[in-house]
């Protein structure tokens, strides 16, 4: 069952991300009627526009239904990294999961690197995307040891993982966890272009569509 909801304006004053303030916006129809496809893939950020891409690339027939604009929610206003230097994470997911569990992860975040740079490759994106290192930093000393055994964890991993002393920031620092290789660019310059990739031959986004419950066949 499908539902289109009210649009919504922001508020006089209200802040506007730099990634929604610097791109068009999107006025893709509203589901009025029913409609078959091979799938139905239910947001339209980062993780549903780029599945619905690769499954149509795959021969898929696929739907794209958003409650309200797509890149505009947590999208929209990302940090617009591409990184797999998610805070201090590995140390920890080696305690909890052991080191296979820690891998698959890491592999993941790696994968999904590429794939964007892939993507931008293949469709000539201009989406600003650029190589660059990223860091997870402190300030005190108690936290120096975090950033050690964090390194050492990523390391394990086949990460591209450093410790440093020093960034590229305007202050000191007593510790860093560098990951180099990693990269930035623009989401929805990025997306909205996968967007207008998506769209024919029997693939479809829907905007102001919100999906209410899911019926599973028999």
């Amino acid at each position: 069952m499908m539902e289109t909801p009210k649009n919504e304006t922001p508020l006089p004053g209200q802040p506007v991300s730099l990634w929604i303030a610097t791109t068009p916006e999107t006025n893709y129809a509203a589901l009025q009627q029913g409609l078959t496809v091979d799938v139905a893939v239910i947001g339209g950020g980062i993780a549903g526009l780029t599945a619905a891409l690769l499954l149509k690339r795959e021969g898929a027939r696929v739907a794209v239904i958003e409650a309200g604009r797509i890149v505009k929610s947590v999208t929209g206003n990302t940090t617009a990294k591409v990184t797999s230097l998610h805070n201090l994470i590995y140390d920890h997911l080696m305690s909890e999961f052991g080191l296979e569990g820690a891998q698959a992860y890491a592999s993941a975040q790696q994968a999904a690197i590429e794939k964007i740079a892939a993507l931008v490759a293949d469709y000539g994106i201009d989406c600003d995307f650029t190589r660059t290192d990223a860091y997870t930093y402190t300030e005190t000393e108690e936290e120096v040891e975090r950033i050690t055994r964090e390194v050492e964890a990523a390391a394990r991993l086949n990460l591209p993982a450093s410790f440093v002393r020093t960034t590229p920031l305007p202050f000191p620092v007593k510790a860093a966890v560098r990951f180099t290789n990693q990269a930035r660019f623009h989401p929805r310059k990025y997306l909205l272009h996968l967007a207008a990739q998506l769209v024919g031959d029997g693939s479809y986004i829907f905007e102001e569509t919100r999906a209410l419950d899911l019926e599973e066949d028999e």
